[in-house]
């Protein structure tokens, strides 16, 4: 508990600490939270199927050609140290 000074002396602080658990602020959140997901525009499960097909398909789609950008790269890196080390000896 924390300390308060009175005319000089310690005494204890009775009073709830500020953002202490209040029961009844607790229910109106818990209700209103509930109104909130009511009004909550929910996609169909039509809807949900394709934005998540078209997800990993792009996911996916992304993937495939960094690896080839990369496979590319490499061969290059490899190329022009073989004709630098032909040429330069």
């Amino acid at each position: 508990m924390a300390e308060a000074r009175k005319n000089g002396k310690k005494t204890k602080d009775t009073t709830a600490p500020a953002g202490g658990y209040n029961v009844r602020k607790a229910g109106e959140f818990v209700g209103e939270v509930k109104a909130e997901l009511k009004r909550v525009s929910w996609t169909s499960k039509e809807e949900l199927t394709v934005y998540t097909k078209i997800v990993v398909g792009a996911t996916f789609a992304l993937g495939l050609s960094l690896y080839i950008v990369d496979i590319v790269m490499q061969k290059l890196v490899i190329g022009f140290g073989a004709f630098f080390h032909l040429v330069f000896g």
